[in-house]
């Protein structure tokens, strides 16, 4: 689906919405049964999703797609929920850890299918109404899961009559405006219209520059940065 790829890999909340589009579009879940995913409702080992509370009624044991590609998406963001030290039970989560809130999975949804140019509204209904039955029908392998939550091992290329190496590895992300880019991507997530944005120790109008150039990383056209009174805001446009 041209949808999956608006998911911004650059960012924690792109790297978790394409996970739960994935697993929207290849298990036929509601986005209420994402939201409530836990992370003791995976067993990696044998490749299947349980859900202990009865949350999908009959459905209590699925089994995970045997794709490599299911795999790869579901691995990265394990292990970015990993790395940025998200605690808390669920699956798919804030970066404080908390659980999503399904309206704002919709308002993302909605947002990249038009990003993608899809005419007419797009629900997370519409999407697992679409699923590929085949994708799911056969039993796969048992999972290595220290395989799935490392990251994926890189291709060496010696040359040794000119006595360097070279690694294929992924360049990394830049740093310098982390927290920038963090601020914006949470009210994007967050679904307000309009947010007071305060950082201790920093004036509004560096904070404002600050912001002004994440959104311009980020390429969010919808998104002003505006200083009033002496207070930053950002707000949808």
């Amino acid at each position: 689906m041209r949808v999956f790829s608006k998911c911004d890999s650059r960012y924690p909340t792109g790297r978790r919405d394409l996970a739960m589009y994935y697993f929207m579009y290849f298990l036929d879940l509601r986005v209420g049964e994402c939201v409530e995913l836990r992370i003791a409702d995976l067993f990696l080992e044998r490749r299947q999703l349980g859900t202990p509370n009865g949350l999908m009624r009959s459905r209590r044991i699925l089994q995970l797609p045997a794709s490599d590609r299911f795999l790869v998406v579901l691995g990265d963001w394990l292990r970015t929920r990993r790395d940025i030290g998200a605690e808390g039970p669920w699956l798919f989560c804030t970066s404080t850890g908390g659980r999503v809130d399904q309206r704002n999975v919709r308002k993302t949804l909605s947002r990249h299918a038009r990003q993608a140019d899809i005419a007419g509204a797009t629900s997370p209904e519409m999407m697992r109404h679409s699923f590929a039955p085949d994708v799911v029908s056969h039993a796969p392998a048992p999972l290595n899961v220290q395989t799935l939550l490392e990251p994926p091992k890189s291709k060496e290329h010696t040359v040794t009559d000119k006595g360097f190496k070279l690694e294929a590895v992924e360049l990394p992300e830049r740093k310098r405006h982390g927290m920038y880019d963090q601020i914006v991507t949470e009210f994007v997530a967050s679904g307000n219209r309009t947010s007071r944005v305060t950082i201790p120790e920093r004036s509004a109008k560096t904070v404002q520059i600050g912001l002004s150039k994440a959104v311009q990383v980020a390429g969010v056209k919808t998104v002003a940065v505006n200083i009033r009174e002496g207070l930053v805001y950002l707000s949808v446009k």
